[in-house]
């Protein structure tokens, strides 16, 4: 009764914080949303793929994420669980494909696809993709030494398969 301004207070904090809370909640329920329409369009990709319809499978890929509004890292991390749980590096190399477009200027997109592309033998294509990623890493001062060195590696790799070939 002496101080009403503190009853006002704390209730405009409790209704602050449950307006934060219901935002969170919304932008996660938003993102499993998104994520669970992905996954129902890589499985159609699938299909266009065992179709011998590479373009189409693409075009729904390349349509499902730029929908999703997925982050670099995000499509990257999809990217890798498709290649290592899901075993399909052609489903993959299409993700991270993506994601370079999205995102050129970014190393680890680079890196990333290269390392799908290494996977399916397109060494060249590889190669091309780990020089990239190199360029661009050590033109940036905030990348780490450790970063740049998994992609020379890479490119290592990549140019031994060519001398194999």
């Amino acid at each position: 009764m002496d101080e009403p301004h503190l009853v006002i207070n704390a209730i405009e904090q409790i209704i602050t914080n449950l307006t934060i809370e219901a935002e969170k909640l919304a932008r996660q329920q938003a993102k499993q949303q998104a994520r669970q329409q992905v996954m129902v369009a890589l499985e159609q990709a699938a299909s266009a793929l065992q179709n011998q319809q590479a373009e189409s499978a693409k075009n729904t890929v390349f349509t499902a994420l730029k929908t999703s509004k997925f982050s670099e890292g995000e499509i990257n991390q999809l990217g890798f669980d498709v290649m290592t749980k899901g075993k399909q590096a052609l489903m993959a190399e299409l993700i991270f494909r993506f994601n370079v477009e999205q995102f050129a200027q970014s190393d680890n997109a680079y890196d990333s696809h290269g390392e799908a592309l290494l996977e399916l033998g397109r060494y060249a294509e590889a190669k091309a993709q780990f020089t990239k990623a190199i360029s661009l890493a050590q033109a940036n001062p905030q990348r780490s030494p450790k970063a740049i060195k998994g992609y020379q590696d890479n490119l290592a790799k990549a140019e031994q398969a060519l001398q194999k070939k």
